[in-house]
């Protein structure tokens, strides 16, 4: 009787996918929230300096320190209220945290923590987000919108109502601020949807 080695199924699935990775023709995915400027020639990312009011719409909404406020989600939202952007001073020196109130309930959101909110979103699904920013896709077909509006299941429940200002603040985001009449007005639909819930 002949013993056989059994190989970890762990190491199966490793060499499976360092197999795949190598593929001739495989190149990464350029997502197209790339810089943080926003350039509509060439639509490489949506509008970055109108980005702060959509951040605080998602910090305050998804951003709890048991929701998308966790390092251990695909999404991560940071901000004052929840998960915070340490430096690398502040992570190894938690008084200077402290001191500079880069906790969570301390000082206001970063623009390094909008700019890491920023990518987060455009990042879940960059070939999709892409698609909207071009225009070639409604935002509803993104998983960001899909999941707070319940079209896919949502362990937070609905967050937004379909057409509502929390989805109208989102979506004219991802589209650019296009001239629609629904993006006429995104700042007070973005404080409307903090301050209503909605």
């Amino acid at each position: 009787m002949t013993m056989r080695r059994l190989i970890p199924a762990s190491l199966l699935v490793a060499g499976a996918l360092g197999v795949l990775g190598c593929e001739p023709g495989s190149e990464p995915i350029e997502a197209l929230c790339g810089p943080f400027e926003y350039d509509p020639e060439t639509q490489t990312a949506p509008d970055s300096d109108d980005f702060p009011k959509v951040s605080s719409l998602l910090e305050r909404r998804c951003g709890t320190l048991d929701c998308h406020g966790s390092l251990a989600r695909p999404l991560r939202i940071y901000g004052a209220g929840g998960l915070r952007l340490f430096t690398l001073e502040e992570y190894n020196d938690a008084a200077l945290a402290q001191e500079n109130g880069t906790v969570s309930g301390g000082s206001g959101t970063t623009s390094a923590e909008h700019e890491a909110n920023r990518r987060s979103i455009c990042g879940i699904e960059p070939e999709l987000t892409g698609e909207v920013i071009r225009g070639e896709l409604p935002p509803e077909e993104l998983m960001v919108m899909k999941k707070p509006l319940l079209i896919e299941r949502h362990k937070g429940g609905a967050l937004f109502q379909t057409g509502g200002p929390g989805a109208v603040c989102l979506s004219c985001w991802l589209r650019s601020f296009p001239d629609d009449i629904d993006c006429q007005d995104v700042v007070t639909e973005c404080q409307k949807a903090i301050r209503d819930n909605l």
